[in-house]
Parts: C-alpha cells; structure tokens; sequence
C-alpha cells in the first residue's frame, strides 16, 4: 500500500473524522498471507500520529488457540503474535504514535456542512460520510489533519483539486510518493527514520540518516531507525534498526501465481523471512559507532563491520546474519 495512488485504506479513516470527538481505529490489519504486510502499523501509526487520532488498536493479537500458544508460523489472516515481520516492527510503531515521533501539524482542514446538505449526501449516497462530500481532496490526509464539522452557516460542496504525485507533509517529516506505480513512503523526524515501499535503485536521504536498499526478492522493503536512547542520530545513544520484506510459511499453500491467497493451507513451522540488504550510513565518525545484529530476544548477536566513508559511518545490513533487526551504538565523541 505504501505510495499508492490514491493513498490505499489511511485516507478513507481519515475522512470520516469528526472535529472536537475522540477518533480511534479499532481494528486494523493487512491480512496474512500478504507478503508486504510489515508495512502494516508502520503506515497506520505515521498517519494516525500526523492526523492526531487518539488510539490505533491492531486486530488482533492471538486469533486461535487450537494452534497452541507458540505454534511457531502464521496461523491465519490476522493473528500478529506468530508474525515475525508485523512483531519486530512494533517498537517502532510505539515510537511513532505512543512517543509522538511523528508531529501533527497545527493547520487543520475542517469540512464545515450544514444539516439539510448532510442529509441529501446520505439521501443519495449511503451512510458513509466523508469530508471528500464537502471539497476535500482524499489526498489531502496525507499532509495534514482533517475532520468534518456540523456548522449550519456553511455548506460546500466544491470539486476536489487534481491529484499530484508526491504528497509531503505541512511538518516536512512525510513523503507518500506514488512512484509510477513503485511507490514508497518515508519517515523522517529527529528520533525516526524509514523507508517503506519498492526499492527500484533507489538511495534515500534523510538528513542525518541515508539508506541504500540493495536487491530484495519482491524489489520492496520496510526498513527504520529508531531511537531507544539519545536525541537524533547525530547524538551519542542506541538505536534499533528494522529491516522487512517477503514472509511466508513453510510449504504455504499458494493457491494462484499473484500469491494473493492460500485457502486454508497455511502450510507448517516455522515461517521463513527474507534477511533485507541495505547500506546505512549516518553523518557521524565510524569510530564512534557500533552494530550488532540481535537475536530473536533482542539480545546482541555478532558485531557488523562498520567502515568510514567520506568521514561518515557505513555499514551493510545482510541476509546471512539471519535477523530482521540490529542495534547501533554511538558513543559521545572524545
């Protein structure tokens, strides 16, 4: 979903907000077997943050128990507890939304209408009503808030403007691109970075942080920095980076060669995860920064190579150190 035309499921929620109310999605997922599906709560926590919802709940958490607590693969369409690449992205799902990572801008869009105009969109359209009835652009959402409002002095029904292909946010932090159909999203904020969507050679810059994703099965990753200690990436502190892409089980079940569905054949333990190449480097000397690759406690593992480039730190994340995710420590500069 991340970069698609018409901002896929986000600016649908977003419409339907209703000004001075509490807004909180309830449930909320990209199914399995979805094999880009770690871009999940990455995308919902960045926009409900931007749009300043008051809660995200995913849905759910642990779907069948007839599979036993620790079954050790997907068990079906929902449960995230045996889905290693929703799971490993929750910290930073937390730190976007929970910590505030991600700003919502001060300028509001507010879809005033009066009550005879709400009732003739319903009259003719159904239930559902959206600040798009009353001259909002759908895209809109990806730059700053909306909400719809009541106010019988107003009613605007004007045509949405055309819709672009990059939408930045007013806060500058935000970046849906739609790419000619490869589209991507990024995340850049002092304590967050990510790159979420089709690789496509790309290099992103953000700022203190540039990632360089290298080839991947599906040509598409979600990868992000965050930080757990210290203030942005230039600072001393540790930081957790995530790196997804394809997930399946073992022996899954693919009913079609789109891999859109599997029926009922979930296939066996234990899931299997595509390890994401990608050149990170940041804006700060090599000898003061360290990498681990950790395990599935996230516990330190083995010590990556980290080499000086142009008097910034680079190091490469890889397959064969077998984990979606790795710690940095910079240390304070002497």
């Amino acid at each position: 979903m991340a970069g698609v035309a018409d901002g896929g499921t986000l600016p649908t929620l977003a419409l339907g907000r209703v000004e001075g109310k509490p807004y909180i999605i309830s449930e909320y997922n990209h199914p399995a077997p979805n094999t880009f599906s770690s871009e999940a709560f990455l995308l919902l926590s960045t926009y409900a943050a931007l749009q300043d919802w008051d809660g995200i709940f995913a849905f759910n958490y642990e779907g069948d128990t007839r599979d036993g607590w620790n079954p050790e693969r997907i068990t079906n369409y929902f449960a995230i507890d045996q889905h290693p690449t929703k799971m490993v992205t929750l910290p930073a799902v937390a730190a976007l939304f929970l910590r505030g990572d991600v700003q919502s801008p001060a300028s509001r869009m507010i879809a005033a209408f009066n009550y005879d105009a709400g009732i003739e969109r319903i009259r003719r359209y159904g239930p559902n009503l959206g600040a798009d009835a009353f001259g909002v652009n759908r895209m809109d959402t990806l730059r700053l808030p909306v909400a719809l409002t009541l106010n019988a002095k107003v009613s605007s029904m004007s045509p949405a403007p055309s819709i672009a292909n990059v939408f930045i946010s007013d806060n500058r932090q935000l970046t849906w691109d739609t790419g000619s159909g490869k589209g991507f999203v990024t995340i850049n904020t002092p304590r967050s970075k990510a790159f979420i969507g089709y690789v496509n050679k790309r290099v992103i810059d953000l700022g203190d942080v540039r990632i360089t994703p290298g080839a991947t099965m599906q040509d598409w990753c979600a990868i992000t920095l965050t930080a757990i200690e210290g203030n942005d990436f230039k600072s001393a502190g540790r930081f957790l980076i995530t790196a997804t892409g394809y997930v399946e089980n073992t022996d899954m079940g693919w009913k079609n060669p789109e891999k859109s569905t599997v029926g009922r054949d979930w296939g066996k333990a234990p899931t299997i995860v595509e390890g994401i190449p990608a050149a990170i480097t940041l804006t700060v000397p090599a000898s003061r920064v360290r990498v681990w690759s950790l395990d599935e406690r996230g516990q330190r593992v083995g010590l990556l190579a980290v080499r000086d480039v142009n008097g910034n730190a680079m190091f490469e994340l890889d397959g064969r150190y077998g984990t979606l995710w790795y710690e940095i420590e910079i240390q304070r500069s002497s």
